[in-house]
């Protein structure tokens, strides 16, 4: 005769256990989950059938800061090839590297397929919405680092917009977007969000139209700088310094949903509805050592990337 089908209650552990962390050794079954600011520091509980469990130990419960280096075991070394700085989209699946917020109806977001060889993001809904976004990112992993992308968009309105964004959630972001309005035309533009201040923009900068569109941020600690590069012309720094600190935990009261890191990527906006789209032809993301002025250290990078571009 069958034993009868066994139900497991949710919650198997009752009570506040965050992130927890499950492995299996044989028969027995380990969660480990935080503690945050109690101590001892990690709860570890024990099952034989996922069912019912035990508190079993609190390992951090030393009297000393745990060590950043301890010794390794004797495994041989696995190198893996290193990642790749940029993307190109050419291929008709999204590189391992990036994400999209929420949605998994990736369709009507974006497509790398509608324009072969560029990623097209749908205009979609405000950069603070918490439903429809044309977002695609990837996850910032140093301190210091340099990003750009190109861009073709020709906005029709003022309520169509893209470019690139430095994001941590909707109220934490620095945003280079391309857009058009009656009295600048065809701009350049930066706006920075932060749940305890007013949304800022800086001065709308033209551009001429129908041309691509570089665009480019330089991380280096807390400082944060924007440039851009209409067609083949030189880059142009916009004169503002931004504070890269905001995109964390720790700015602002608690709010929108934490913990998620701090990521670099291209979005698109299209406020009236229509799905607008925008065409980003590539993405680099490469990690440095920090420079006081990324902006002059960079040049000779600049005119050798020129070249090569023209040589192509």
């Amino acid at each position: 005769m069958r034993n009868p089908v066994a139900v497991i209650q949710n919650p198997i552990l009752r009570g506040f256990n965050p992130d927890p962390s499950i492995v299996r050794v044989g028969d027995d079954y380990y969660i480990a989950t935080s503690t945050f600011e109690w101590f001892p520091g990690v709860q570890i509980h024990h099952s034989r059938d996922l069912a019912h469990w035990r508190l079993l130990t609190r390992p951090l419960n030393r009297d000393a800061f745990p060590q950043r280096e301890t010794t390794a075991p004797e495994l041989s070394p696995h190198l893996f090839p290193p990642p790749s700085t940029r993307e190109d989209f050419d291929g008709p699946t999204l590189p391992i590297e990036f994400q999209w917020l929420r949605s998994p109806w990736r369709d009507e977001l974006f497509s790398l397929t509608a324009r072969p060889g560029y990623l097209r993001l749908f205009g979609r809904e405000t950069t603070g919405s918490l439903f429809r976004q044309a977002l695609v990112a990837r996850r910032q992993q140093a301190h210091c680092y340099s990003a750009s992308t190109a861009i073709e968009f020709e906005p029709r309105h003022y309520q169509q917009q893209a470019g690139l964004i430095c994001y941590y959630n909707g109220s934490k972001f620095h945003y280079l977007y391309v857009s058009t309005d009656e009295v600048a035309g065809k701009h350049i533009r930066v706006m920075t969000c932060h749940p305890e201040l007013p949304d800022m923009f800086t001065a709308p900068i033209p551009i001429d139209a129908g041309a691509p569109v570089r665009l480019r941020v330089e991380v280096d600690y807390e400082h944060l700088r924007f440039a851009f590069r209409v067609g083949g012309g030189d880059w142009q720094w916009l004169p503002e310094q931004f504070d890269a600190s905001i995109l964390s935990d720790e700015a602002g009261p608690p709010g929108p949903p934490n913990f998620t890191g701090a990521f670099v990527g291209m979005c698109c906006q299209d406020y009236a509805g229509t799905g607008y789209p925008a065409d980003f032809d590539y993405f680099e993301y490469g990690e440095r050592e920090f420079s006081a002025a990324p902006y002059r250290s960079s040049l000779q990078a600049d005119t050798l990337n020129s070249f090569q571009e023209r040589t192509r």
